[in-house]
């Protein structure tokens, strides 16, 4: 029980805690203090700040004060809240409180203050302040809101409707006014901000009417005048007319008269007042005009143009002919009756009549005519017509002529005949005969008989006619002319010397012959087609040295020297022009330098068709004596007469023709050659184991040369031993010995039929020995068993020079520090088992010695006194063998 109380007394302690604690809240949305007429407003009560609200129940209620007096707008029981919507009314501004209780607690919320303001009105005028408005005029709707028009936006509606206008705009323009646009119209404002809009404003009713119509008439009726008289335009607008005035306009453009006149007069009409008339009304109190009334074209009249025309067309007529001459009025010719004149004369002639006719030319109808109009009901003439002048004349004469006018004519020339009708200026066809015979049937405007191409079939008698164009009038017919015909004169080309392959440097001639006169007749020369700059008046055309360039198709052409007029072509003649043979000398072994008994053969060779060549031979300019038919001229035995230069060329057999000269092979014949022998290696003493190289030359060149070795006597040659030498001109010892030494010869030999030189001179080999290293045991004997070395000395036999040592040790150089003469042997270190030699060297003659004999192996070992003894004994005798 006492443990009860305990939690008792906490929960009462939690509930005044948590009740001194809590509030109430009272929320307003929107939360603005300021709200307009006709907004709603939602009010929220909740108690907040209690640990026990969450199922605590309180009793909610909204309060609203006026002055000290309260309204409980809302009450509610509750573990939640109050919520309650008020729309406003002016009448709400003032404060609104929550109350919540508890049993006996009460909390109260703090007041939150409304402000309710009217609606502002909103007012629509027109501009101007018409509502009865016409197509096309402009009015503008002005919508005005009272008070702050910041915060509001527009809405715009037509016969209830709402019309799609920017909301920024605070007027509507209808800026050309049509029946469509009839309505009532009003406008609204809308809260930038709230979801609130103000009530309609006034409306405003539009009614759009038709513009009245214009009607313009014109009295008289006509509206094509003359000049001088007068016309009225009268203007009617259908409706109310005291509302408006009158505007005139005369080809678009407005005239200057009183805007009150319904009308508009034209006492002396002149040609500026043509044109097209119209009218407009114009509001007397709105800037408003209606639309343009009727066109009335108005064209005033000069007085008619009388023209004067004959027919057919022709001012000159023949006698017989008829003619008609008509005299038009322009315009209505109805109202008009028509004078008739000749040479200024007027003819007696029915006035009614626009024609005059003749019905068989004479001569006493030919004069000037003209014409004029005369009114039917008004004293009133035209001017005269233009004049027609008619020459009635005798039948005409045709004159025939030829141009040019020669006496005969050729193949392709050209010729005009040209038939003339005298004394006549109208348009003449012409007719051609030939032999009496019709060329042609039809009659040409050409007055000229062209024949382009003169053919033997044109040869014959022509003569003309001519007849007038359109009309039944005949010239005489001409006098004939005799046109002939001949062939033109045959070319004939020919060429001298008659062969059409030519050479180089060779001369032709080309003849033109044309046959019949040819005093009358000059020449034209062509190659390949293309005309050569050449005299007309020769008949031969010379190549004198034919070249390349000359090669092609000739033919020729007889030129007319006083005619445009050419010849057929010739038959051509085809000129190839070859270049001379190349000739080509050449030497049978190719030296040039030969000796005296040698034989020598030269070839001459002509490129091409050899058959038509012989050959000429010369010798330094000078022709040889050699059958013209031989290619090669032979020297059997040479001999000194036959040194000189050689050439030769091509004859041909059958023209005054020889080609250029060969190239030129030079000879020159010597005497028999004697060989010189000279010793290439060694250049001073020969030892043995040289290599001795001997060199045989002649003089005059290796042409060809082939060389022969002989030793002590001139006989059986000797081999060569020089492998890298092909025609044996030198000849190697290649170790020599003794024996090598005594005298060498050599001989030089060449040709298939063997030439052979001299023998040369002696060289006499003499073959040193070489001399011989030794080596010595330079270690006395009482020294031997008392040392544990050995010296050896080098030493060149039978030799007081002085020399240097190259020492080897089993076949192995040793290095240079071992150069002296003298090589030190200690035990130990294997010295005693090894093969010991020595060379001799030197600068001088001969550079080196025969390398030495060898040391036999010396043996590294301890012996007894008496041991010992016997080895330097054993060493001795073998230094000493």
């Amino acid at each position: 029980m006492c443990g009860f109380n305990r939690v008792l007394t906490v929960l009462i302690f939690l509930v005044q805690q948590s009740e001194s604690r809590a509030q109430v809240i009272l929320t307003a949305e929107p939360p603005h203090t300021e709200m307009m007429d006709g907004e709603t407003v939602t009010f929220t009560c909740k108690v907040k700040g209690s640990e026990l609200d969450s199922f605590t129940r309180w009793d909610y209620s909204l309060i609203k004060l006026s002055g000290t007096q309260e309204t409980r707008l809302s009450t509610h029981t509750g573990e939640g809240l109050l919520t309650y919507n008020l729309k406003l009314i002016e009448s709400d501004s003032t404060q609104y409180k929550c109350e919540a209780r508890n049993g006996s607690d009460v909390i109260m919320s703090s007041p939150h203050t409304l402000s309710v303001k009217n609606l502002p009105r909103v007012v629509l005028t027109p501009q101007p302040g018409w509502t009865e408005i016409f197509n096309t005029e402009r009015v503008t709707l002005s919508c005005k809101i009272e008070g702050a028009v910041n915060d509001w936006g527009y809405l715009w509606y037509k016969n209830g409707q709402k019309l799609s206008v920017d909301r920024t705009r605070d007027s509507y323009s209808i800026t050309s006014a049509g029946p469509s646009d009839t309505g009532t119209y009003t406008c609204k404002g809308e809260h930038k901000k709230r979801q609130l809009n103000t009530y309609s404003s006034n409306s405003v009713q539009l009614h759009v009417s038709a513009l009245p119509h214009m009607v313009l008439t014109l009295q008289p009726g006509w509206t094509e005048i003359y000049n001088k008289e007068s016309v009225t335009l009268s203007c009617k607008i259908e409706g109310a007319v005291n509302d408006w005035g009158y505007l005139w306009y005369k080809n678009g453009q407005k005239l200057s008269v009183d805007r009150t006149r319904d009308s508009y007069s034209i006492t002396s009409a002149g040609p500026s007042d043509s044109g097209t008339y119209t009218c407009k009304g114009e509001h007397k109190k709105r800037p408003l005009n209606t639309y343009s009334s009727n066109s009335v074209q108005l064209h005033v009249l000069a007085l008619p143009q009388v023209t004067l025309t004959l027919q057919p067309r022709w001012t000159e007529i023949f006698n017989t002919e008829r003619v008609t001459l008509s005299c038009k009025l322009e315009g209505a010719v109805n109202d008009w009756g028509y004078l008739w004149y000749t040479n200024g004369q007027k003819l007696s002639v029915d006035r009614t009549g626009d024609m005059y006719n003749i019905h068989s030319a004479g001569q006493s109808d030919s004069g000037t005519y003209t014409c004029k109009g005369e009114h039917k009901n008004r004293k009133l003439y035209t001017t005269s017509s233009n004049s027609v002048t008619i020459n009635v004349l005798a039948s005409p004469i045709s004159a025939l002529t030829m141009e040019p006018n020669y006496s005969g004519f050729y193949p392709s020339e050209q010729v005009t005949l040209t038939c003339d009708i005298q004394n006549s200026q109208a348009v003449w066809r012409y007719q051609w005969y030939k032999d009496g015979d019709f060329i042609s049937r039809d009659f040409n405007r050409e007055k000229t008989y062209t024949i382009q191409s003169i053919e033997k079939s044109h040869r014959g008698v022509y003569t003309c006619m001519g007849k007038i164009q359109g009309r039944d009038v005949y010239s005489k017919v001409s006098k004939h002319v005799i046109l002939n015909v001949y062939d033109l004169p045959h070319v004939a080309l020919t060429l001298q010397p008659g062969w059409t392959e030519i050479f180089n440097t060779e001369r032709v001639t080309l003849s033109c012959k044309i046959e019949g006169a040819v005093n009358d007749w000059g020449y034209l020369w062509y190659k390949n087609g293309q005309k050569l700059s050449v005299d007309r008046t020769r008949d031969s055309y010379s190549i004198t040295s034919a070249g390349p360039s000359d090669s092609g198709t000739y033919t020729c052409k007889g030129e007319h020297k006083k005619r445009p007029l050419n010849t057929y072509s010739s038959n051509s003649v085809q000129l190839h022009v070859l270049g001379l043979p190349h000739v080509v000398l050449t030497l049978q072994y190719n030296w040039t330098e030969i000796f005296n008994t040698e034989s020598v053969t030269l070839s001459c060779k002509i490129e091409g068709a050899v058959n038509d060549w012989g050959y000429l031979w010369y010798k330094n300019g000078q022709k040889l004596s050699v059958d013209r038919t031989r290619d090669s001229y032979s020297i059997t035995s040479a001999g000194p007469s036959d040194t000189g230069t050689y050439t030769c060329k091509g004859e041909h057999k059958a023209r005054p023709l020889k080609t250029g000269n060969s190239n030129d092979v030079t000879l020159k014949v010597f005497d028999n050659p004697k060989p010189l022998v000279t010793q290439k290696l060694p250049s001073g003493w020969i030892f043995t184991g040289d290599t001795v190289i001997l060199s045989c030359g002649v003089s005059t060149g290796p042409a060809g040369w082939r060389y022969h070795w002989h030793k002590d006597r001139q006989g059986a040659a000797r081999q060569s031993t020089d492998l890298s030498s092909t025609d044996g001109s030198s000849y190697t010892i290649s170790y020599a010995a003794l024996s090598h030494s005594g005298e060498y010869f050599c001989r030089a030999e060449r040709g298939r039929e063997p030439f052979y030189s001299l023998y040369s001179d002696a060289v006499q080999l003499n073959i040193t020995a070489r001399p011989w290293a030794v080596i010595i045991l330079e270690t006395g004997w009482t020294e031997i068993f008392r040392t544990d070395s050995l010296t050896l000395r080098c030493d060149v036999e039978g030799s007081s020079d002085e020399w240097n040592y190259t020492w080897y040790r089993d076949s192995q150089h040793l290095p240079l520090n071992h150069s002296g003469d003298r090589y030190t042997l200690i035990p130990g270190n294997g010295s005693y088992q090894s093969e010991y030699k020595c060379r001799g060297n030197r600068t001088g003659v001969p550079s080196y010695t025969v390398i030495s004999g060898q040391i036999g192996q010396i043996k590294s070992f301890k012996c007894g006194r008496s041991l010992c003894l016997l080895l330097a004994v054993f060493y001795l005798v073998l230094l000493l063998s």
